[in-house]
Formats: structure tokens, sequence, C-alpha cells
């Protein structure tokens, strides 16, 4: 579906079937979107700086990603139109692995504290900043809503080797171990409804 010589990587499903990417063709990174047939290709951001990992939002057409064009890593959003960038957090470290909540109102993503990664849900206005996470020395990775929003799933490292952990997704009770080491990211998914 693309044919440049730069990289074309990260690509993600929109709502409506398109599919946003990020790639260098036009010197950096930038984020792209196209139909699902590779046709109506469009850029959406255009910075000099690293725009990539690209979220799209199951209800609408917002896109969060990550950019550093602020001097850290931050979570920014668009539209899949390429609408304005706004940008939802700002730390002075990095922000990273965006993912939106299933109502489109909320965006759990992993913070680096400077000695390890944990997760945090914002509101996205930028408000409502929630720790969900804390465990020092554990890196807290690859957040996954619940489809009612309820609960993340992600993935809590140390040394290397990931558990598969559940926790409520406002980080109040306990966390629950599903799989104990070797766990890769999660995607969680409903089940089809019989009919």
């Amino acid at each position: 579906m693309t044919f440049n010589p730069a990289a074309d990587e990260v690509p993600a499903w929109t709502a409506d079937g398109q599919i946003i990417f990020v790639s260098a063709r036009d010197g950096n990174a930038e984020l792209y979107i196209m139909n699902a047939d590779g046709s109506n290709l469009r850029r959406l951001t255009n910075n000099p700086a690293l725009d990539y990992f690209p979220a799209p939002a199951p209800p609408g057409d917002k896109i969060a990603f990550i950019s550093d064009r602020d001097g850290s890593f931050g979570i920014y959003t668009t539209t899949t139109n390429g609408g304005p960038v706004r940008r939802v957090t700002n730390s002075p470290v990095a922000d990273v692995w965006p993912i939106w909540s299933p109502n489109g109102n909320a965006i759990a993503f992993t913070r680096w504290t400077g000695s390890n990664h944990v997760l945090y849900t914002v509101h996205i206005d930028g408000t409502q900043l929630t720790q969900i996470t804390n465990s020092p020395g554990r890196d807290e990775l690859a957040p996954a809503w619940s489809p009612d929003g309820t609960h993340l799933a992600f993935l809590g490292c140390l040394n290397g080797d990931c558990d598969l952990i559940v926790r409520n997704s406002d980080g109040t009770g306990a966390e629950t171990t599903l799989v104990h080491g070797g766990a890769g990211a999660p995607d969680w998914q409903a089940l089809p409804h019989s009919d």
C-alpha cells in the first residue's frame, strides 16, 4: 500500500476504516493517513520534531500521538482531517504510549519518572491527571482499556521480564496478575454478542 523509500511504520486503524501511520518521507517522522486501499494519502502533522505512536480514538475522528515538539515527549491530539494540534500533557519527563478510553474522554499513557515507567490517565483536555500505578523499580507499560472503561491491563516488567496485570482504571483497589512472566503487550477486545 505504500511505496516510499522512507520507513512507513506503526499503522493503526481509525474508526471509519482509514489507516494512520508514521513516515519520515518528508525528512522527519510525521503522521499520515490513507484509505484502506492506499489511496488518498494525506499528511496530518508538519513539525520539525518527532511525531510518533498514533492512537486513533474509538468513537470519532481524533488521534492521540507523542511528540517532542516542546522539548520533552508529551501526549498531543489532532484530527483525522489534520485539525489543530493540542498538547494534552505537559511534563519535563517523557509521556509515551497513549491509548484512548472506550468512550473517548480519557487517555491512558506511560510516564518516565527518571527511574522507571508508571501509568497515568488524563482527560483529553489535560485535566484530571491521575497516577494509576506506583511500584518502585517496576516498569509499567502498554496500557489497554477494558471495553467498559473500568479497568486497565498493562505490563509490569522487572529486569525485562513482564507480567500481565489488571487494575481499576481509576487507580483504586488491588491489582491482579493474570500472567506471571513472559507476557507481551495486551489488546483488550469485547467478545461478540450472541443473538
